[in-house]
């Protein structure tokens, strides 16, 4: 089937089967709510459907909210959905967008330490999920030469580890050093300096364990 640039094409019942092209022109769809395009594949377990954009040039997807400025909970997002049918957003397992008002999303629900017109990555929303990035591992073991995850947000307390997919505190580092780049040597004990901040030169390390209050201990060599 074949959308022609001139005078266009609609089928009835609103509903199309087997291939559809557009040539000479786009495609407008207008409507107040609910889904305006639905793609449903018809085949089974194991059978890809996917929407494929191809191009000489750019190639995009533009997602426009609030565009009257007037609500800003109205914001643009991308939902994901597994193991089940999922059409409502209380329902999504992840979802990437922008948060006009950090308060209330336009599902009713505040997200926790979320900041107004953050990008906003989420794991999880009927129950915890995970968060992952991987990478390609290249090595001398075939197992591990694709898909390594490298950095692991727990679902339930917010752990991150990275190179390790069960951390257990805040910051968990699997590997047996860690590097701070920079040397930095406070002023004085009573330099600028926020809680918990630690640094280091050629002869000490530092600690601050107060506002302003800064801690240090010797290092040295040996053999």
């Amino acid at each position: 089937m074949g959308f022609g640039s001139g005078g266009g094409y609609r089928p009835s019942p609103n509903h199309i089967s087997g291939d559809a092209t557009i040539t000479g022109g786009s495609l407008v769809i207008s409507g107040s709510s609910g889904a305006l395009l639905t793609i449903t594949g018809s085949g089974g377990d194991n059978t890809d459907t996917y929407l494929a954009i191809h191009s000489d040039g750019d190639v995009g997807i533009r997602l426009s909210a609030d565009r009257n400025n007037n609500v800003e909970n109205d914001n643009p997002y991308i939902d994901f959905y597994q193991d089940g049918p999922g059409n409502i957003r209380t329902q999504r397992q992840a979802a990437i967008g922008l948060i006009g008002e950090a308060t209330g999303p336009s599902d009713g629900s505040p997200y926790n330490d979320a900041l107004a017109n953050a990008l906003f990555l989420q794991a999880g929303y009927s129950g915890p999920v995970p968060f992952q990035i991987a990478t390609n591992a290249f090595s001398s073991t075939p197992t591990n030469e694709r898909r390594k995850a490298r950095l692991t947000i727990d679902g339930n307390y917010g752990y991150m580890g990275i190179n390790t997919t069960s951390p257990t505190q805040i910051f968990d580092v699997n590997d047996d050093s860690i590097r701070v780049r920079t040397a930095k040597t406070p002023a004085s004990a009573g330099a600028d300096g926020e809680q918990g901040q630690i640094a280091w030169d050629a002869d000490y390390i530092y600690i601050c364990v107060a506002t302003n209050t800064w801690k240090r201990v010797a290092i040295s060599t040996w053999v």
